[in-house]
């Protein structure tokens, strides 16, 4: 199965005023100000301070940064001021034995590779064990040399298969 995790909520998430209710997720921005609600977003800073939905959205992404076979990193500058990121990574990938491979998808995979190498070991990107691919994430999950690379063979069904992975999107 695919597991789609965003760590950092987006312009169209929300929150009540009062502390502890649900995450919502509306069509726009402009929606949920009307509904007096207040857009969830985390910063890249290096102490996350948050309660509520994205609390148990981190936890389930280190069990399966953990558990995962292959990771997808999408649009994600890994910048050196999100500490707890690197945190994250480090301990679900602390417990992993069955990682094969971890893609990078970014329009800009330079500064993500020279991001990614101060975390993880060069070797591994020599292996090819990270590769990073210069597209935005459409292009990656269209293209069918990347779809068998990741286990999805169908173009019209690009998600079938059975591998375990974890995508996370920022």
């Amino acid at each position: 199965y695919v597991q789609l995790l965003k760590l950092h909520g987006s312009v169209n998430w929300g929150t009540p005023k009062k502390e502890n209710d649900k995450i919502r997720i509306y069509e726009s921005y402009e929606r949920i100000r009307g509904n007096n609600y207040i857009p969830l977003l985390l910063p890249p800073t290096w102490r996350k301070v948050f309660a509520g939905g994205l609390t148990e959205i981190w936890q389930k992404a280190v069990t399966a940064i953990s558990n995962a076979t292959r990771i997808c990193l999408i649009g994600f500058s890994i910048p050196t001021t999100d500490i707890h990121f690197k945190y994250l990574l480090s301990a679900g990938l602390r417990q992993n034995i069955s990682l094969r491979q971890i893609d990078v998808i970014d329009i800009n995979t330079e500064s993500v590779k020279k991001n990614l190498s101060s975390i993880m070991r060069q070797e591994l990107i020599d292996d090819g064990t990270i590769q990073f691919f210069n597209c935005n994430t459409e292009g990656y999950f269209r293209s069918g040399p990347l779809l068998r690379r990741i286990g999805r063979y169908s173009s019209e069904l690009p998600f079938a298969g059975s591998m375990n992975h974890s995508i996370f999107y920022h």
